[in-house]
């Protein structure tokens, strides 16, 4: 026990790099990037939010060490790795590509990479904006640079360079007021603080995030609740979830169409799927690369609502780059 300490000690003082990765004085490594299999570097010293699918310090199982996967890298063994288009571990951990497949969002396929992806070493990658691998699979950019239509450049006045992308450091949730600065899970960056952020049909009472249409303490707004047995039926209290199309699901008056109670109260869509359709709710899966927050399928390397993680809002001026509010190129 006493060397797991020790271990882990050494390992938060002097990060994690396995020789290609460069180490940013401590402050930690964006590494959203999109890297091929053997090019991949790890950086343990940074904190992680809730966000899925890897905002967590994750168990490696590399000795028993523990791995920090930054962005949306995944801990493989004790390394981490985009499961997004490394082809040892296309969509997940273990799951390797066939000799003549590509490992192209998540997917292997045998028909090659699609859009302006490029094929480096069976990873599909958009060397426009890969720094590791900018206009072509073997030119990287220098330590500060980033990689605009192809061309490593310096960043613009008044960003950062952190890890792989010039960022705001005002308003990036992943870096708030300096690299490697991750917000918890329901808070935003402004002007450099991390603050609770309320999004996904919520609103903020008592440091906490409810929502004013179900919840029996904050029936409306934050101070009525409903008495005893009574349900929060859209705003309301009452005794029943009777009317608006709503059924009580354990107390919760739900229409039915959503993940948790999709077309009946005991009908839970599983990871990955929504709930779908007017009349008759089913559970849809989304398509791959694709995460679903709240009820809609997203993809979060690029979305500017959910980047990174569900409900994670770039501010105006920022673009969701690789799962990170960056500065557009």
């Amino acid at each position: 026990m006493r060397l797991g300490w020790i271990a882990l000690c050494v390992m938060v003082l002097v990060g994690c790099d396995d020789g290609m990765g460069d180490l940013d004085s401590g402050t930690g490594m964006d590494t959203g990037t999109e890297t091929d299999s053997g090019m991949m570097g790890t950086d343990s010293s940074t904190p992680t939010d809730s966000g899925p699918p890897t905002d967590s310090s994750m168990m490696g199982d590399d000795a028993g060490m523990m791995t920090a996967c930054e962005g949306l890298l995944t801990d493989c063994g004790g390394t981490c790795v985009d499961t997004y288009s490394d082809p040892t571990a296309c969509g997940a951990c273990g799951t390797a590509c066939a000799t003549g497949e590509v490992c192209d969002s998540g997917t292997c396929t045998t028909t090659g990479c699609g859009g302006a992806l490029m094929d480096c070493g069976g990873a599909c990658l958009d060397t426009d904006v890969d720094p590791a691998h900018c206009g072509d699979c073997t030119t990287a950019c220098a330590t500060g640079e980033f990689c605009n239509a192809g061309t490593c450049e310096a960043c613009p006045t008044g960003s950062m360079f952190c890890g792989a992308w010039c960022t705001d450091i005002t308003g990036d949730p992943r870096n708030c007021g300096g690299c490697g600065t991750v917000c918890a899970a329901g808070e935003g960056c402004f002007d450099s603080a991390c603050m609770l952020d309320c999004r996904g049909g919520t609103d903020a009472c008592d440091g906490a995030c409810v929502n004013f249409d179900t919840d029996v303490a904050h029936c409306g707004d934050c101070a009525t609740a409903c008495d005893t047995g009574d349900v929060c039926n859209g705003g309301i209290c009452a005794a029943t979830c009777a009317g608006g199309g709503r059924m009580d699901c354990g107390g919760v008056c739900s229409d039915l169409h959503e993940p948790a109670h999709c077309g009946a109260c005991d009908t839970a869509c599983d990871a990955g799927e929504r709930c779908e359709g007017r009349t008759l709710p089913t559970c849809q899966a989304c398509d791959p690369g694709q995460t679903v927050c709240g009820n809609e399928c997203v993809n979060l390397r690029s979305s500017e609502e959910n980047c990174g993680a569900c409900f994670v809002v770039c501010r105006a001026g920022l673009e969701c780059i690789s799962g990170s509010c960056s500065v557009a190129p």
